[in-house]
């Protein structure tokens, strides 16, 4: 998403996010129904798993489903969407987040964009480098100042990417802002997270519990196996997948192509 109008983006992440969804052979329908049903209750979504499972690719299965994707009801509804990498420091700043966060509402909802266009105030924080160095004043000068009669009543979604690599201890990274503002975006937006499966993104999030479901991704599980079973099939152009019916033969398999799985 970059500031094509207005303002110059920090970091782009299209090009990334194509890459993901152009090496994902595989859609988890199943998994679908469950974030869809969680989220007409929950606030936020937390999905964690082990490395390897391909949390990436399913953001970018969202992120760029067409009106064939099992996951189109979800990119019908999607604001705004971020990765986090350890290893990219723009990518774990919140001021990004933010600036990103404001160019999606300009660009894809006017009704509220408008407001922050027009606001003095926000446009000197967007356009300059403050929202880098406080990032909790920007989102309230940019964001919530300019919007707080403008707020309209309909579902936005936005998507994180490995949440807990957003986390590196800085007071001023993603996770941290997250952590204290995010109860005050409007109820009707909502969020999906991803995230290893570790201890220290749990303790942390822990006082979100009322509004953030987590949803542990468990790699021996048989929906996840069969996706797995899938992928070997049609990596390797079987014919015969009868071959590879048993259970313990597809747990074999994980094992096998555990590694390939990782670019899902």
């Amino acid at each position: 998403m970059r500031f094509l109008e207005h303002w110059k983006s920090d970091l782009d992440f299209d090009i990334y996010v194509q890459k993901l969804n152009n090496e994902s052979s595989i859609e988890r329908h199943w998994l679908k129904d469950i974030v869809h049903e969680q989220l007409l209750e929950a606030n936020g979504i937390l999905l964690t798993a082990n490395m390897g499972y391909g949390k990436s690719s399913i953001i970018s299965n969202i992120v760029c489903a067409n009106s064939s994707s099992a996951w189109y009801v979800l990119r019908k509804q999607m604001l705004a969407y971020h990765f986090c990498r350890y290893d990219m420091a723009m990518s774990v700043s919140a001021g990004t987040f933010i600036r990103n966060l404001a160019s999606a509402i300009v660009k894809l909802v006017p009704e509220m964009g408008n407001a922050i266009l027009a606001d003095v105030v926000a446009s000197d924080f967007l356009y300059g480098t403050q929202c880098n160095k406080d990032p909790i004043s920007c989102f309230e000068m940019s964001i919530l100042n300019p919007l707080r009669d403008h707020w309209i009543n309909r579902k936005f979604i936005i998507l994180i990417d490995a949440l807990d690599e957003c986390d590196n201890g800085d007071g001023n990274t993603l996770f941290h802002f997250l952590l204290t503002q995010i109860q005050k975006f409007p109820s009707n937006f909502k969020f999906i997270f991803t995230s290893r499966n570790i201890e220290n993104v749990h303790k942390k999030i822990q006082f979100l519990v009322e509004k953030i479901t987590h949803i542990y991704l468990n790699t021996s599980d048989s929906l996840n196996l069969n996706d797995v079973e899938n992928y070997v099939r049609k990596t390797n152009q079987l014919t015969e997948p009868q071959t590879y019916s048993t259970y313990s033969t597809i747990s074999c398999l994980y094992l096998k192509y555990y590694a390939l799985f990782k670019i899902l």
